[in-house]
């Protein structure tokens, strides 16, 4: 589970700029490290991210989208 303490150590304000981190990481093909986040990630945390990411998808994006959705179950 993220903290609220992990998340300022993060220095970010919110689960959602983790999040947007997470995206970031597999952008920049560091999907070792997106993994291990995700893997951070409490159950709930993850449908949060999983519902988060469905509101952010968006057309030309859209098969990225699913397939982050797709690692949030996996892992």
């Amino acid at each position: 589970m993220i903290s609220k303490k992990d998340i300022h150590d993060y220095d970010f304000n919110s689960i959602e700029e983790y999040f947007n981190y997470i995206i970031d990481l597999i952008t920049n093909a560091k999907k070792e490290q997106a993994v291990n986040l995700i893997r951070e990630l409490s159950k709930a945390q993850r449908l949060d991210a999983y519902r988060y990411y469905t509101s952010a998808q968006s057309g030309e994006y859209s098969e990225f989208y699913d397939n982050v959705k797709k690692m949030l179950i996996q892992k």
